[in-house]
């Protein structure tokens, strides 16, 4: 369950973060030293997130709340633990789906 967590953080590390989006796959990061998203990157998002997808509520109520919590470490990149950490309702929610 971990692995799904970080998995789903750094993946959402890499998205584009941005307040207020309606799109968790295409908001752009705070943290000015996080690389691009890959087109991959974009793909499965999108497919997470789809309607009718496994958990697809659950994975964009985690994604967006990432975006509204994203922290940048020191080396102004997404702090992914502390993103993790503000969102650990909304990130057992999306494992405890998952899981089923």
């Amino acid at each position: 369950m971990k692995k799904i967590l970080f998995g789903l953080c750094a993946a959402l590390s890499l998205t584009a973060f941005a307040c207020g989006s309606d799109d968790p796959c295409s908001a752009a990061s705070k943290c000015s030293a996080d690389p691009a998203r890959t087109q991959a990157q974009t793909d499965v998002c999108k497919a997470a997130s789809a309607s009718g997808a496994k958990c697809a509520t659950e994975y964009t109520t985690a994604a967006n709340c990432a975006i509204s919590n994203q922290k940048c470490g020191a080396d102004n990149k997404t702090d992914v633990v502390a993103t993790s950490s503000a969102c650990a309702t909304q990130n057992t929610a999306l494992t405890t789906c998952l899981a089923m």
